[in-house]
């Protein structure tokens, strides 16, 4: 493994913990103003969100939409699959982070990628152009790469996430544009 990105991750890992959970749900709260805004929102009609890890930007308020489906992923031996949510009650814990437990909608039908019209990714640090680096198992480069040409991934992250450089190998994919709050620095 690289070792910039090592320690690209370590930083980040610890600005993350030194965050408070007020800063992070206001800067949040700006993040779902920000995605409903979006001009590819309004046309979603399927959208992949992810289930936040306690110091990950949340946006599970956007469930509210009812006019739209969601989606969110959930680990396999293979990388990750993605079912439907309607309502954070149809979560459950499925398996631990480090010291995190993810949370995954119940079993129900896996909804291929490839109907998903908008996908946020999360990551721990980002570029302006689009570069990621996510938690180092490569499961959102999987991901990206299976989406179909006309859909639009967006990076989601903390201002102090934003870098201006990240080691890229031949397998990291960008995402195609990066939403931050312009607080949490």
């Amino acid at each position: 493994m690289n070792s910039e990105k090592v320690l690209l991750r370590t930083m980040m890992r610890q600005r993350l913990k030194t965050s408070t959970a007020t800063e992070r749900e206001t800067a949040s709260t700006t993040l779902r103003e920000l995605a409903r805004s979006l001009p590819r929102w309004e046309g979603a009609r399927v959208i992949g969100l992810f289930y936040p890890l306690p110091q990950e930007p949340d946006l599970l308020d956007l469930l509210s939409e009812k006019s739209k489906r969601f989606v969110f992923p959930c680990v396999n031996e293979t990388g990750l699959a993605w079912r439907e949510a309607s309502d954070t009650s149809d979560f459950e814990s499925r398996i631990s982070i480090g010291n995190n437990t993810l949370l995954e909608p119940r079993a129900t039908e896996d909804v291929e990628l490839c109907e998903v019209d908008l996908l946020f990714v999360p990551g721990m640090a980002f570029t302006t152009k689009g570069e990621r680096l996510g938690r180092g198992g490569g499961y959102y480069d999987r991901a990206l790469s299976l989406l179909r040409a006309n859909a639009e991934s967006i990076g989601v992250c903390f201002q102090f996430q934003l870098v201006d450089v990240i080691p890229m190998e031949p397998h990291d994919l960008r995402v195609g544009r990066v939403l931050y709050p312009e607080i949490l620095n």
